[in-house]
């Protein structure tokens, strides 16, 4: 897959509904929800197409975001590595 084609992945269908999912379960607006995403690692991994967390679903990922955030760890359900 090529860079532009996973940016555009990510954008449309991962991060803007996890951003969404952010918005609505934590009652932020919407640019604290986006810097919040963006500053963990969990986007961090998403950004790397080897990773293979691009496979989750955005639900998947809010939940690994919201445990990160709460923990400062990082748990990824077993499937994506």
């Amino acid at each position: 897959m090529s860079s532009d084609c996973f940016a555009t992945l990510l954008a449309v269908c991962l991060v803007k509904p996890v951003i969404k999912l952010i918005v609505e379960k934590e009652g932020v607006d919407l640019m604290t929800a986006i810097k919040g995403f963006y500053e963990l690692l969990t986007y961090h991994y998403l950004s790397i197409p080897e990773s293979g967390v691009w496979h989750y679903s955005p639900l998947t990922l809010y939940d690994v975001y919201r445990r990160e955030g709460e923990s400062g760890l990082i748990d990824f359900p077993e499937e994506a590595a």
